[in-house]
């Protein structure tokens, strides 16, 4: 093995105990609720194996393309693309209609709102609380 692969290969290692999985992400104010995580592996999707089909059976197999691991190692932001903020009115019940994807969802629904951003779409949305209403 080169010095050359062999300096990756450890660079390779350090970045996958630094980042998370995108599962494993924290939102939080530091990283502007756009964490740094692992890529998936675009061939099998995140799952690190495939399933194999021959002459009538079926098997799971390690993915070729990531070596079973789920990530090819790469880091990148959580959400891809970054936009404005958009604002968006929450409802007396506390359910928020998203002004990207149009995804209705209630705000206090931390699998998909992180408090700043809608976690189908990665949207930032400013809450409007209609003040004849009262907050949820």
């Amino acid at each position: 093995m080169s010095s050359e692969s062999r300096k990756e290969e450890i660079l390779r290692r350090l970045r996958l105990r630094k980042y998370p999985r995108r599962s494993e992400a924290q939102f939080s104010d530091e990283n502007d609720h756009n964490p740094l995580v692992l890529e998936d592996c675009p061939k099998c999707g995140g799952v690190g194996r495939f399933c194999v089909e021959r002459h009538g059976e079926a098997a799971l197999g390690a993915c070729e393309e990531c070596g079973g691991l789920g990530t090819t190692g790469d880091v990148v932001p959580y959400y891809g693309v970054e936009g404005p903020v958009a604002e968006a009115e929450v409802d007396s019940l506390g359910w928020v209609t998203c002004p990207t994807c149009d995804w209705r969802f209630a705000v206090k629904d931390s699998a998909v709102w992180t408090g700043r951003r809608h976690k189908r779409c990665g949207q930032k949305i400013m809450m409007v609380f209609n003040s004849s209403e009262p907050r949820a």
